[in-house]
Formats: structure tokens, sequence, C-alpha cells
């Protein structure tokens, strides 16, 4: 697939993990009208957001990465990402999720 412009930014970010690298990409890919059974081809933007936190462990890399083409959103999405990103953390998770609903009634 031929990629005909990117543009990104990086940096760091502080997470309540820790720190984390990130990079906003964003490309304009062909697209072939064959695709969608028409002649003409055209050209779509696409953004994505990716993040590498680095693990505790010392040995590994976790990377979290949204793409899309509704580059209107794109704040929209950052927020939802950034509130995602918020509850990464070294502990286990819980054997039983917890439920803050009433249990039915036994009848």
């Amino acid at each position: 697939m031929l990629v005909t412009r990117v543009e990104a930014e990086v940096g760091g970010v502080m997470l309540p993990y820790g720190p984390a690298a990130l990079c906003a990409v964003e490309r304009e890919i062909p697209v072939p009208g064959a695709m969608f059974g028409i002649d003409e081809d055209g050209v779509t933007t696409l953004r994505q957001l990716q993040l590498a936190v680095p693990l505790h462990t010392g040995t590994h890399t976790a990377i979290f990465a949204f793409s899309t083409e509704d580059v209107d959103q794109w704040d929209n999405y950052l927020q939802v990402m950034a509130e995602i990103l918020r509850t990464v953390s070294a502990d286990e998770p819980e054997t039983e999720p917890h439920s803050t609903a009433a249990e039915p009634a036994a009848g």
C-alpha cells in the first residue's frame, strides 16, 4: 500500500501508571475505487494515536493504539483514550467484578 503523506507528533506523557511515549500520526492513504465498485480512486485521511507504556517489569512494553478516519471527532476520541489510559494499573485485577446494582432477590 502506498502512503502519500505522513505527519507525526511525538512526545512523552505521565500517566498514573508512570511515563509513556506517544505518537500521533496522520496519513493520507490512496483508496482504489475498485474496492467500492466505483471507477475513480480516492484518498482517505487516517489518524492514529499510539502510546507505548514501559511495564514495571522492565522487559516489556504495552502498546495502546487508536485509529480513525473520523478526524472531525478526534478531540472527543482523545478524551476517551485519556480516560482509558488513566485506568492502566500495575495491580492485579480482582477475580470477581464488583457490581453496584442490587442482587435480584431469590424467589
